[in-house]
């Protein structure tokens, strides 16, 4: 019965000192190799989730800056038209300059629809390269509308009466990239009628034939950042200039 009891008593006390004995220093490397690998892949996953949330927050921002740019510039040309002066038999046209990444027109674009009135809108880019709107608004003289010269420094200029910055910056086209405006002598855009090369002005005494423009709009969240750039592309049919064609 001692014998037995003995038995017990070491029994029991091998086992308590085998649960206290701890992990080995294999089962250490192993376990932290393990972990290693885990918080590897943890970090991958949240570095590149991080990324995609970044890319798509910029592509969403560029969208919107690009589709609000283009809304306004499309409404605006859409609405050109030429100018009735007085004593001169024919109207002064629409476009007062016509340039790749520069256009001034007449339109009728009012924020008043009891009293309609042409305006006259320059679209450029700034140093930034954002597009901006100057806007002028015509006043009557004679039962005619006139407006001041656009042009800084020129004999009769007048500040805008409202200027807006419309995007974010518009990177320089490069290669056979299409400018921010190219003008055509027809609806359809053939490219047999359009009134300039690339990186190149209308002429003056071809400005009254513009009576379709292409609007391709890129925009960036800055010129050095680069990331997401969205596209934009929209002919632009003038109906007011007696085409024989119109387009949606």
């Amino acid at each position: 019965m001692i014998t037995l009891a003995r038995a017990c008593r070491a029994r029991w006390r091998r086992t308590e000192n085998e649960s206290e004995r701890g992990m080995s220093l294999t089962e250490l490397l192993v376990a932290s190799i393990v972990l290693m690998i885990v918080l590897t892949a943890a970090s991958a996953l949240y570095v590149s989730a991080t990324k995609a949330m970044s890319m798509a927050g910029a592509l969403n921002a560029n969208t919107a800056n690009a589709s609000n740019g283009m809304n306004e510039v499309v409404r605006v040309i859409r609405a050109g038209t030429s100018n009735p002066v007085e004593n001169l038999p024919l109207d002064a046209p629409a476009f007062l300059e016509a340039k790749p990444e520069s256009v001034i027109l007449y339109s009728y674009v009012t924020s008043d629809p009891a009293v309609p009135r042409p305006v006259m809108t320059h679209f450029y880019l700034n140093a930034q390269r954002q597009l901006v709107e100057d806007r002028w608004v015509a006043t009557s003289q004679s039962g005619y509308w006139s407006f001041p010269s656009p042009t800084p420094g020129a004999s009769g200029y007048r500040v805008p009466d409202s200027t807006r910055i419309l995007t974010t910056a518009v990177p320089t086209p490069q290669g056979t990239a299409a400018d921010l405006f190219t003008y055509y002598g027809d609806v359809r855009g053939t490219e047999t009628t359009r009134l300039a090369a690339a990186r190149n002005d209308v002429p003056a005494a071809s400005l009254e034939r513009i009576v379709a423009v292409q609007v391709t709009l890129t925009t960036q969240q800055s010129l050095t950042n680069s990331s997401s750039p969205v596209t934009l592309t929209n002919l632009v049919g003038i109906p007011n200039l007696n085409a024989l064609e119109s387009i949606s």
